[in-house]
């Protein structure tokens, strides 16, 4: 039996028009690209299979793409991380709800902007009965 706070949601508007749009549709909503993977991406997925690295990885993800990502951020971005404070996830819903689970209390206002990305909304939900407060901006 699930639990009451996930019985309340409902799939999002996005995801109901991915799936009734048909196999000729674009998607241009979900961070699906319209592309195939690029071959040196495919070749490195088939190396790391074929060196052993098939396992879990260590809880923030691989030290490399970590000290990768802070270089990334300093080079690209200007600011500074160290790798411990950088965590890798499987995506962004994934990062929303570990960044809510750790900095919101129940009872806590969380802003969500509107237009913004729909998963928000649904995340702040799950994370507890949270007192929501919609920030609307103008597009």
């Amino acid at each position: 039996m699930f639990a009451e706070r996930v019985k309340r949601i409902d799939i999002s508007g996005i995801r109901k028009m991915f799936e009734g749009a048909g196999p000729n549709s674009i998607n241009l909503g979900l961070g699906q690209p319209d592309f195939d993977t690029p071959q040196h991406i495919k070749d490195a997925a088939i190396e790391a299979i074929n060196i052993g690295l098939t396992g879990y990885t260590m809880n923030l993800g691989f030290l490399e793409l970590r000290k990768a990502l802070c270089t990334k951020f300093e080079s690209e971005n200007h600011f500074t991380v160290k790798p411990d404070e950088v965590i890798v996830t499987s995506g962004a819903s994934e990062a929303l709800h570990l960044a809510l689970s750790a900095l919101v209390d129940k009872g806590d206002e969380v802003l969500i902007p509107d237009p913004g990305f729909l998963s928000y909304f649904t995340l702040t939900k799950m994370a507890g009965e949270r007192l929501l407060v919609f920030l609307w901006v103008k597009s």
